[in-house]
């Protein structure tokens, strides 16, 4: 009886975990910063996104899909100026360039419920949780004149101001062109949570993500 109570457990364990999918996942993403205080300045810039992802399928038309990944967010701006002075009796024009990056890494953990409409096409639904890892500005002035341009560079840490904390909202679709070992997918994640650590200004993430999943288990 003790030996069939253990052949029972060493099926029922070896099924659950033939429903369970490890692979890598990476994604290059497209992201903004969005709120009733978002810099105008500020346009959208290319970040990109990897780690391990982990999938649960419990319906054959239900799955969920979790992971950890690395997350590199980042938005941009650029302004450019002119004025004019004088060099040896002449008049001479002067443009001014100034490009900014805000370059921020966090660790995310997606949960997304896969519902498989169609074979091979899927739709996904659910949160990201982001634990902010690092938020650093870069500044690059350039000026130019007759030919010639000299550029300043500075580096500013603004993880103090920031929130630790990041959550948004999930929606995607994809396609497997190899099923049960390739996913190709397109997500959009709605940041709800505000960037700054005091809540005083409303800014918050947006990205759009075009990433891959490689499923080796």
């Amino acid at each position: 009886m003790f030996k069939k109570l253990i052949l029972a457990a060493l099926i029922v364990t070896s099924a659950a975990f033939a429903q369970v999918g490890v692979g890598g996942r990476a994604a290059a993403n497209y992201g903004f910063w969005w709120g009733a205080d978002a810099p105008d300045e500020l346009d959208g810039g290319l970040g990109f996104n990897a780690g391990v992802a982990v999938r649960v399928d419990i319906l054959p038309m239900l799955s969920i899909v979790t992971g950890l990944e690395v997350d590199f967010r980042r938005v941009a701006g650029k302004e450019e100026d002119e004025d004019y002075d004088y060099y040896m009796g002449e008049e001479i024009r002067i443009k001014y360039s100034d490009e900014v990056s805000m370059n921020m890494w966090y660790l995310d953990v997606p949960v997304l419920a896969r519902l498989n409409v169609i074979p091979m096409f899927h739709a996904d639904l659910g949160v990201l949780l982001g634990l902010k890892l690092a938020a650093n500005e870069h500044e690059e002035s350039t000026a130019s004149a007759m030919g010639r341009s000299e550029t300043k560079s500075k580096d500013t840490d603004f993880s103090k101001d920031c929130s630790s904390f990041d959550a948004g909202l999930v929606a995607g679709v994809g396609v497997s062109p190899i099923p049960g070992m390739l996913d190709v997918d397109f997500r959009f994640v709605l940041g709800l949570t505000t960037l700054d650590k005091d809540g005083k200004a409303s800014v918050k993430h947006m990205r759009m993500q075009l990433g891959a999943t490689f499923w080796f288990m």
